[in-house]
């Protein structure tokens, strides 16, 4: 199994005040991209590979002394969203990928759970106790989070939608995806044909779109620690409450 974390993006909302990738944000002395890696290393995942774009350099620069990585360049970066580069990490790499966003901060247990499952499907890690973290981020849920339905056996019915005011999902989106090597080339075809009609598509939609082609989705519920840095005052929150 590979990880690829995404980090290709120009971290618009948070760019003026760190003049950084996201990824690059400093918790306790140690950069985000830093601890998602120590995480690798506590589930015994070795093979690792970044998708980098916006100021790759500095990415590289921060994490030389870690010959392991595996880059890949997303020169679209400024053109198309973050499923760009999950499409190129499908494309470069023949092994189950697990899928990492690289501004959010987890425990390894979630890594950990992962590599329990069955590798034949789509796995997709999500949280329960999501509302306590938009208290901490101080995010409206209508307006920042998206749907997510489950059926009875823990598979996904519904995500990326604008949430209902009376019909808060129990779970959220984690910004973690595995993907088995089997259905890569299935993924590619429909993510080449739909990107013509919409060129910048988030991940959710994707996701969205292949329940609906009736592809399986086999969701893991999680209470691991798990933030996401969206913004500034994501970075803020989170260094007041730790």
């Amino acid at each position: 199994m590979n990880i690829v974390f995404l980090a290709a993006g120009r971290s618009s909302r948070i760019y003026q005040k760190i003049k950084k990738p996201k990824c690059l944000i400093l918790i306790k002395k140690k950069t985000l991209i830093e601890k998602l890696i120590l995480n690798c290393e506590k589930a015994k995942i070795k093979k690792i590979s970044i998708i980098t774009g916006f100021k790759s350099n500095l990415i590289k620069q921060k994490l030389k002394k870690i010959k392991k990585i595996n880059y890949y360049y997303n020169s679209q970066f400024n053109k198309k969203d973050m499923m760009h580069s999950f499409y190129l990490a499908l494309k470069n790499i023949d092994d189950d990928i697990l899928i990492s966003y690289s501004d959010i901060l987890y425990n390894h247990e979630i890594l950990k759970n992962i590599k329990k499952h069955k590798k034949n499907e789509i796995l997709l890690p999500i949280n329960k106790n999501w509302l306590n973290v938009w208290k901490k981020r101080n995010k409206n849920i209508l307006n920042d989070g998206e749907s997510l339905e489950i059926d009875n056996k823990n598979y996904l019915r519904e995500i990326g939608l604008k949430i209902i005011k009376n019909k808060i999902p129990k779970y959220q989106y984690m910004g973690i995806i595995f993907i088995p090597k089997n259905l890569k080339k299935n993924l590619i075809k429909i993510y080449k044909i739909e990107s013509k009609k919409n060129s910048k598509m988030h991940i959710t939609k994707f996701l969205n779109l292949l329940i609906k082609k009736n592809f399986s989705i086999k969701c893991i519920k999680s209470n691991s620690e798990w933030y996401e840095f969206d913004d500034y005052e994501d970075f803020e929150n989170y260094k007041n409450d730790n």
